[in-house]
This record gives C-alpha cells, sequence and structure tokens, in this order.
C-alpha cells in the first residue's frame, strides 16, 4: 500500500513537472519573436544572394529581372535590407555634410564650418522608419486583399528597393538643389518601378 502511495505521489509530481515544462514551453513559443534564435534563419543567407538581390533592385525594368518574389519565396532575408538601410544612413550623414563643407562660406558670424550630427541622426529615424513602416502597411494590405505576400517578404522586398538611394546618395554631394532633387527623384522613381512591377508580377 505504501508502495503504490509512493508510485501515486511520484506519478503525481512527474505529471506536474511535465505540465510545468509544457506551460513554460508555450511561453517560450508566445514570447520567441523576442529572442535572436527567432531571427537568425533572416540574417542566414551567403553573399551571392545577396549581390542577385542587390542586382535584381536595380534591373527590375527587365522583364527576365521581375521575379524577385520569387526568389525569396522560400528564403526572404532580414540581412540585405537592415545593412542596405544602415549604410544608407550613413551615406546621407556623410553626404549632406560634405555638401555643407563644399557650400561653407567663412564669415564673422560663421568663422567655422561644424560636421551637423543631427542629419545622420534624422537620416536614421526617416530611413528605419520607412524601412519598416512602409512594409508593415504593404503587408496588411496584403492581409486585406488575400494576397500571398509574408511581413518578411515585404520587408525584404522594399529594404533592397533602397540601393539605388545608396548610389544616388553621392550626387547629393553636389551643392546643387536641382542636382540633388533631380537625384532623390530619380531614385524613388526607380525603387518604386521595383517594388511595383515585382509585386505585379
Amino acid at each position: 500500500s505504501s508502495s503504490s502511495s509512493s508510485s501515486s505521489s511520484s506519478s503525481s509530481n512527474g505529471g506536474g513537472g511535465g505540465s510545468s515544462s509544457s506551460a513554460g514551453a508555450r511561453a517560450g513559443g508566445m514570447c520567441s519573436c523576442f529572442t535572436v534564435q527567432y531571427y537568425q534563419p533572416y540574417f542566414d543567407v551567403d553573399t551571392a544572394a545577396v549581390r542577385v538581390r542587390v542586382l535584381r533592385s536595380l534591373t527590375a525594368v527587365q522583364p527576365a529581372n521581375r521575379d524577385f518574389l520569387s526568389i525569396t519565396q522560400n528564403n526572404a532575408d532580414l540581412y540585405g535590407p537592415f545593412w542596405i538601410i544602415t549604410t544608407l544612413v550613413f551615406v546621407i550623414g556623410a553626404t549632406s555634410n560634405f555638401s555643407s563643407y563644399l557650400g561653407f562660406v567663412q564669415s564673422d558670424d560663421n568663422p567655422r564650418w561644424y560636421y551637423d550630427f543631427t542629419l545622420m541622426t534624422g537620416a536614421a529615424g526617416l530611413c528605419y522608419g520607412f524601412g519598416f513602416g512602409v512594409p508593415a502597411g504593404m503587408w496588411g494590405m496584403a492581409k486585406y486583399f488575400n494576397l500571398p505576400l509574408s511581413l518578411i517578404q515585404a520587408i525584404c522586398l522594399y529594404g533592397y528597393s533602397h540601393t539605388v538611394y545608396v548610389l544616388v546618395a553621392v550626387l547629393c554631394m553636389v551643392p546643387s538643389d536641382l542636382v540633388g532633387w533631380s537625384s532623390i527623384g530619380l531614385a524613388a522613381f526607380l525603387s518604386c518601378i521595383f517594388v511595383g512591377l515585382n509585386l505585379r508580377e
């Protein structure tokens, strides 16, 4: 009888431990998006794949290169978009300050030129805000219209579309409003073409 009672008690304790363990697993699953392991697969991409995706973002006007969603359907990454947008932030900060330096005119009120760090922080807020906010909107619209576009794939598509901005930002070093705005307009046009043509396909 005591053996049976002991066995029952041990079985009861074992059951409780299993329940607690599965509850912990469920809790971990619910909060998995706050762990590094959750995002690790989206950064597991090789250089060759990133190179292909960057080239696709610059050559979407060619019908044969409008397969971005197809090649990223099962392995959309966040590595490329993150570093493209981060590079863009630093390029905007550097070129904006260099343009300011080229256009600087010394005077009694302003005897020295100073680096404006707020240009980089402003660029960071703008680029990261658009880089992750717009794809969230695209994903929401896709869900509403029952289109097969995941949030990660939307971020991947829109993130790679910023490649052209990195290249065009260099032209903004020229101290001319006409050159600067023309360059930005061209980059916006090519970026929209890339996103639009791939979504249409």
